[in-house]
């Protein structure tokens, strides 16, 4: 299944729902991003905005089979990572 992953760049803190894959040949990295939210704040509303209308989610993210408790606790950890900086 899919998990919420952030990375800073510049400044801001970036959002990305994100997938395990093991270790590839050539890379340490043992995850792929599925799908960018954008930075904290375009996250937030992003996700604020599909509690309140499922019509919004994307499709390919509906396709993965993602649920209402998925979005609320990504909302929440965003919003978490948001007052922390705050």
């Amino acid at each position: 299944m899919a998990y919420l992953n952030s990375t800073k760049a510049a400044g801001n803190r970036y959002f990305y729902l994100s997938r395990y894959t093991g270790k590839k040949e050539h890379t340490c990295k043992k995850y792929e991003n599925i799908y960018s939210f954008g930075n904290q704040n375009v996250a937030l509303e992003r996700l604020s905005l599909w509690l309140l209308d499922k019509n919004f989610i994307p499709k390919e993210l509906i396709d993965l089979g993602i649920s209402d408790e998925d979005v609320s606790r990504w909302r929440s950890k965003v919003l978490e990572m948001v007052q922390k900086v705050s």
